[in-house]
This record gives C-alpha cells, structure tokens and sequence, in this order.
C-alpha cells in the first residue's frame, strides 16, 4: 500500500502513525494492542497503530523492556530495533538505535546510517520519540535533538536516562564528532609523490589505448582487476608512486590507461591539465591529508570529508 493513498506522505503517514512513547505508554500500547489474527496469529504481531503496517510494531522481550521497529517485514528473516524503552532499579532507559545492515539471513550489524535517507524511517523515530525529542536533517547529517542540544545518531546507539517518573531526561552514551580540514602541508608532499608519475603518463599517454573502468585507479591498481576489496592503507597508495629499481612498476601503465579515459572527452578531446587534480581527489580519499578538529558536544556539525572515514 503506498504512502501517497489518499495524499498522504511520508511524513503525513508517520505523523499519524507515532505515538511519542516512553516506558510506560508503550507498555500501556502494548498491552492495550490486540496481536494480529488470521495465519499470523502465533507471531504476537502488535502493530503501533495501523494494523494495515505491521511492520512498524512494538515488540516485548520482557516486562520491564519494550522496543519498536519499522522494517519487520514478512519475508525477512532480521529487523531493526530503532528505538528501546526500559526499566533497571528504578531509572528509566531509552536507547535509540542506530540502523544496522540487515540483507539477508546473516546480518553483518555493520552500522547502516544511510537508512534514514528514508522519508518514513526518518519521521518514524522522530514521530515515536518522546515528546521533548525530535530528528533533525542538518545538511544531510542526522541528529537527534533534545533540550536544544544536537547529538548524532549516524556514529552508533546512542542513551538517555532519567528516574522512573520524572520529566527531565539525562544523556547517559552519545558520541563525540570530529570535523576535517585539509592539512596543507600534506597535500604539498602528495603532489611531489606524484610528480614521477605524471612524467611518466606524459610520455606513454600517445602510445596506450583508453581504458573504461569504475571505482578508483588507483585502489583498482593495488587490489588487483578482479577483486572486490576496497580496504587500500595509505602506505601502500604512496608506494604505488615510488618508482623501482627496475623502473617503474607495471601497474603505472594501467594507471595511465584509465586516467587518459577519465580526462578524454566525448568527441576524444584529451584534457590533460586536469591531470593532477583527478590523481589527488583519488590519492587523498585513501591517504586523508587531515586535520581533526573536535566538535562541542550538543552542537550541529557539517564534515564535508566525512564519508573519507566511513
């Protein structure tokens, strides 16, 4: 069923669909909840409120913990938790999940932020969050906010505490975020480490055919044609430039292949100044020549260098 039914979207639908838990209305939910009937009675499916979306459902693994989902759908064998409720001596837990990778029957559990690209994953936890709390979308960062402080949700679970029947919530595990900038003086030696290189390709690029391939040369040159690993340390980038005793190694010929590729336009115009820059975009997305600055914890941060260290 889409979401656009009667207009709604995403956002309209999780809206409607959020019920602001804490510990005690999702107990409450929960309990107030008649499961499923029909073939999947015996599963103990319990909706949040539509039951025509019962892969949004709460789910109890004991008295005193409760959690919801929003991908539990029949054919799959895993689902994310997003967000848990529970109780311990009297204090009160709420962790909020970070996705996960769930393909297939062994999830890696490998962290999978990309799911709140999702309209309705993302209003999903921002709907269901308790009332002071909110999701918030910063330049493509998400954040979960709470007393105007912003706290990342992309890097791993983060947790809240606070005493059974009290308001105000405590932070009790967030993570700390670091914003890169481009350090100079690194980028300085890179371009000197590839300037053997650059020789080299002004001499053969006359006598070597294009070459299409995807990803980048240079990890592509290191890993070998055929392999699908992309984990490349920066150590065995630079070595790539160093020439040989013998010469230079036999991987700067396919090198130079797929770079005349990437610079030869539609039409075969060859735009060979854009040379040095083509290298260092792949050179520096493995080496990150980086300076890491702390983020103040509670304030919103904008990394354009983050996905280098994903």
């Amino acid at each position: 069923m889409g979401y656009y039914r009667q207009s709604c979207s995403p956002y309209d639908v999780q809206q409607n669909q959020g019920r602001k838990f804490d510990f005690e209305s999702i107990k409450k939910q929960y309990e107030d909840t008649v499961p499923l009937r029909g073939k999947r009675k015996d599963q103990n499916i319990r909706p949040i409120h539509r039951r025509d979306r019962a892969w949004e459902r709460m789910i109890k693994v004991s008295d005193t913990e409760y959690y919801i989902t929003f991908d539990a759908y029949a054919h799959r064998y895993n689902h994310n938790k997003a967000i848990t409720w529970s109780l311990n001596n009297g204090m009160e837990f709420m962790t909020i999940h970070t996705p996960r990778v769930m393909y297939g029957q062994n999830p890696s559990m490998a962290l999978n932020p990309r799911e709140f690209r999702s309209s309705s994953t993302f209003w999903f936890y921002n709907f269901n969050l308790p009332a002071d709390f909110s999701m918030i979308n910063f330049r493509s960062n998400k954040y979960v906010r709470y007393d105007n402080k912003y706290y990342t949700i992309e890097m791993g679970d983060i947790m809240f505490q606070r005493k059974q029947g009290e308001k105000v919530w405590q932070p009790l595990k967030l993570h700390r975020e670091f914003k890169h900038t481009i350090d100079r003086t690194k980028t300085k030696e890179l371009r000197e480490t590839i300037k053997p290189f650059i020789n080299y390709y002004d001499i053969m690029c006359e006598l070597v055919e294009t070459k299409w391939d995807w990803g980048n040369p240079i990890v592509k040159a290191i890993v070998g044609e055929d392999s699908h690993e992309r984990d490349v340390k920066a150590s065995q980038a630079l070595a790539l430039f160093k020439p040989t005793d013998d010469g230079v190694p036999d991987s700067w010929l396919r090198l130079v292949e797929r770079y005349k590729h990437r610079l030869t336009r539609y039409g075969g115009e060859h735009q060979r100044e854009k040379l040095p820059k083509a290298i260092c975009s792949d050179l520096y997305y493995i080496v990150k020549p980086c300076k890491a600055t702390e983020v103040p914890l509670g304030q919103l941060s904008h990394d354009r260098y983050k996905n280098w260290y994903r």
